[in-house]
């Protein structure tokens, strides 16, 4: 039968508390930051996306429905804040953190280091594959 689905058994207090913690925060910091960003001329600015926002699981459909709004505030922060020079993205981690594998934080601190220093066309989303 497999296991229940959160969105028919979730109360709407812990939906409302998972959208507060999984966009809302992201949101807020933004609005705290971007005034500086602003003042300087340029920023940026990198929320971390998971593979759920591509391949919603039912069982963990409150991070699911959190990691794919979250790509979606990330894509607006990033056309309203384009034209101050302060870049906004999504850099989705596609599978499990596990040190000593190939996805170790090191390999992906590594790979946010390099989304900083992108050169070319920014986009709204970035991708570590373990790759």
């Amino acid at each position: 039968m497999g296991a229940p689905d959160q969105l028919l058994t979730s109360s709407v207090a812990h939906l409302q508390a998972a959208y507060a913690v999984d966009v809302i925060s992201a949101i807020v910091v933004a609005q705290v930051a971007a005034p500086a960003m602003k003042a300087a001329g340029f920023g940026t600015m990198i929320v971390t996306g998971g593979g759920f926002a591509d391949h919603p699981i039912p069982a963990l459909a409150t991070v699911s429905l959190g990691k794919a709004a979250l790509r979606s505030a990330a894509t607006m922060l990033s056309a309203d804040l384009e034209p101050d020079g302060i870049r906004v993205a999504t850099l989705t981690i596609a599978g499990q953190i596990v040190a000593g594998t190939a996805f170790d934080p090191e390999h992906i601190a590594e790979r946010y280091w390099d989304v900083v220093q992108t050169d070319g066309p920014w986009q709204a989303e970035f991708r570590f594959t373990g790759e």
